[in-house]
């Protein structure tokens, strides 16, 4: 049987994919793409297992099982989801701010931060055009990037005017709990119809996160360091963080608000 997962080139998701392979039950075919555009395809039943934004879950629950045991998570910092900005976060009332268009959890995060925890209401959020991104770097935004892009300016600007506000730390900070970025979520349909095999992807996956996290000899210092900045478990205290994100989501209109969530079992 053959497996349609969903894959994020991002280094942060390094220990799912590295030396993940089809054994017997099923044959893995991966299709590439951005958080956003796998949220797309697992949505519409091109994919039928992946990594997507947590985001995107409370806005389709009753297609997905969540798959236990596992995420993207970030204490106290991400490193690589942050607002590129010259000035202080104070002086984006009444700006524009930009955001690439790969995941909208984090837009949603920002939304969130700027209106309850700075308490600035009337700035507006607009998804920048691939032209304007070098731009709005060099000019110092306001621009909200993810990924490898965010890790690599997060550097860039380590020691200069411009800033790279660290959406995770903010909102640590903010509340002392942990931020649940992304979640693996299964199609219920194709769960229900093929659970034995998918059980099977499910421990095959589980243990090699731990394999990756012990032993990731083709990566940098740098990036061994900056995987282990993450949380790949799902505990009660990433669940927790994960519904006070949906319940403040929620009052700001981008999802419904949800207490619990589904797991292939």
């Amino acid at each position: 049987m053959n497996i349609l997962v969903g894959k994020t080139p991002y280094l942060n998701a390094f220990p799912f994919y590295n030396g993940l392979q089809s054994e017997n039950g099923y044959c893995i075919d991966y299709v590439e793409g951005a958080p956003s555009a796998l949220n797309e395809m697992v949505r519409k039943g091109k994919i039928q297992i992946s990594l997507i934004s947590s985001l995107e879950y409370s806005k389709a629950p009753d297609q997905y099982f969540v798959l236990p045991g596992i995420s993207i998570a970030a204490r106290e910092e991400s490193q690589s989801v942050g607002l590129v900005w010259k000035r202080r976060i104070e002086d984006l009332a009444g700006r524009e701010i930009f955001f690439v268009r790969d995941s909208f959890t984090s837009v949603a995060l920002l939304d969130i931060l700027l209106k309850e925890k700075f308490e600035i209401k009337n700035s507006t959020l607009s998804p920048a055009d691939q032209g304007d991104v070098e731009k709005l770097i060099e000019t110092g935004g306001p621009l909200l990037v993810i990924g490898d892009l965010a890790l690599a300016l997060r550097r860039r600007f380590q020691n200069s005017e411009t800033h790279f506000y660290d959406l995770g730390t903010l909102w640590w900070e903010w509340l002392k709990m942990p931020f649940c970025f992304a979640l693996w979520v299964v199609r219920k349909d194709f769960y229900e119809a093929n659970r034995e095999q998918v059980n099977k992807f499910i421990s095959a996956l589980k243990d090699n996160v731990q394999k990756n996290l012990i032993n990731s000899s083709s990566l940098s210092e740098d990036e061994k360091k900056y995987i282990l900045n993450f949380d790949y478990g799902l505990d009660l205290d990433i669940l927790q963080g994960l519904f006070l994100f949906y319940e403040r989501a929620a009052k700001l209109g981008w999802t419904k608000r949800l207490k619990n969530v589904e797991f292939a079992k």
